[in-house]
């Protein structure tokens, strides 16, 4: 799902560096400043994604790369 979001567009183009840690039921996804800025509906994406997989009981947390 996640895949899913990050690669909305579906054109051939390079995914953005980022980090995924996976502890229980706890996913922390870490992308750049950059590219979270650049793609607005992403990042409302994934705050929905946030808000759905919290009725699981799994919590998402996003956040930036150290520059």
């Amino acid at each position: 799902r996640l895949a899913a979001l990050l690669h909305r567009s579906r054109v051939d183009t390079a995914a953005p560096p980022l980090r995924l840690n996976v502890h229980d039921y706890n996913l922390s996804l870490a992308l750049p400043r950059h590219w979270l800025e650049a793609h607005p509906l992403t990042g409302t994406d994934l705050q929905q994604e946030r808000e759905m997989l919290a009725a699981f009981g799994i919590t998402l947390t996003v956040g930036t790369l150290p520059a």
